[in-house]
């Protein structure tokens, strides 16, 4: 059972909004931003291992926008490679994710 059915009937109104919606969706469209998506993961840099960390945690858009206070539009432009966080919605996205950065051992001086 989907969240939307475990939530009762749809009103009508809503309903068909909801059917209208899906009609539109180009599937072109959401093949590409499924590939800038995943370039944008296999980055070899720390925005790469960021996005990874964020796929890998199994969390929604919805559940990281809420635990990392972080705008849904910067997080979804970040995550396509489109678009920059700052310092503190990196530090917030890290501790809701549970990852804690090391130095490696070749930057130790």
């Amino acid at each position: 059972m989907s969240s939307i059915e475990s939530r009762g009937p749809m009103p009508p109104d809503v309903k068909a909004r909801w059917e209208k919606s899906l009609a539109a969706v180009d599937p072109q469209s959401i093949n590409a931003q499924l590939a800038k998506t995943e370039a944008a993961a296999a980055e070899e840099n720390f925005s790469g291992f960021l996005r990874r960390c964020v796929h890998q945690s199994g969390k929604t858009l919805t559940t990281l926008v809420s635990e990392a206070h972080v705008d849904r539009e910067r997080l979804a432009l970040f995550l396509r490679g489109e678009g920059l966080l700052d310092t503190a919605e990196i530090d917030h996205l890290l501790m809701v994710l549970d990852v804690e950065l090391t130095p490696s051992s070749s930057s130790r001086s």
